[in-house]
């Protein structure tokens, strides 16, 4: 069995493509979230009520990663965008085992450019928002919330 990897024979084009989607869609979503709730930001007064700035939040987050998806190089890596989802694809034999950490370590790396950009543009007011973290709502119990994402 060999397990020298052949550098020159990875697909460097699809974990770079991986990478500028996975970045573009955090600082697209970052973006949105922090402009609809940053403190000191106006569409707290524009829309005062917090259900029509959620569905907008989440039009934007999907739609960028739909649109990368619809891009070129979104075409290019698959657009998973998603460590799961490379991850599901590797299990169903659709990816190579070296294809899959290429996609992964492109993810995280495009996650790390994606979240420093919306912090370089937004500053504190994406702060305010404790940087766009993703926690349960209050009446969840945190094994309940586990479980779900997990499953």
């Amino acid at each position: 069995m060999n397990t020298f990897i052949n550098w020159k024979t990875l697909n460097w084009s699809e974990y770079g493509a991986e990478l500028v989607g996975t970045a573009f869609n955090l600082l697209v979503g970052f973006s949105i979230i922090t402009f609809n709730f940053g403190k000191g930001l106006p569409m707290e007064h524009l829309i005062p009520a917090v259900s029509p700035r959620l569905l907008i939040n989440g039009l934007f987050f999907a739609g960028s990663g739909a649109l990368f998806s619809i891009s070129p190089l979104g075409k290019l890596s698959g657009s998973h965008l998603n460590p799961c989802l490379s991850f599901a694809f590797w299990l169903q034999g659709k990816m190579h085992k070296q294809d899959l950490i290429g996609y992964i370590f492109s993810q995280f790396i495009g996650a790390i450019i994606g979240t420093s950009l919306a912090l370089a543009l937004w500053g504190n007011y994406l702060i305010s928002v404790n940087y766009c973290i993703t926690s349960p709502g209050i009446n969840y119990p945190l094994w309940y919330v586990f479980i779900a994402e997990f499953l």
